[in-house]
């Protein structure tokens, strides 16, 4: 597979670009329903952003801020 990428990686590049491009041609231009087009291709569930947020949290390196965060979500829930 490596190979033939790097045997055709103009060709590739081409086509993202292709794609890209036709993408980005069908995206609205007003805010509002640039937004609600893009929420049709892909809104996450809460499963995603729970698990997008726990990411984001594990990535805190300041214990202070990590605990600060934690205290904040945890009354938040009413723990």
């Amino acid at each position: 597979m490596r190979e033939w990428l790097l045997k055709n990686c103009n060709q590739v590049e081409l086509r993202i670009r292709q794609v890209l491009v036709a993408a980005l041609q069908n995206v609205p231009p007003g805010e509002t329903a640039r937004r609600a087009m893009l929420t049709g291709v892909y809104d996450p569930d809460d499963d995603d952003r729970g698990a997008f947020a726990l990411q984001m949290f594990y990535q805190i390196k300041t214990e202070a801020v990590r605990k600060a965060i934690a205290a904040k979500i945890a009354k938040l829930v009413g723990a």
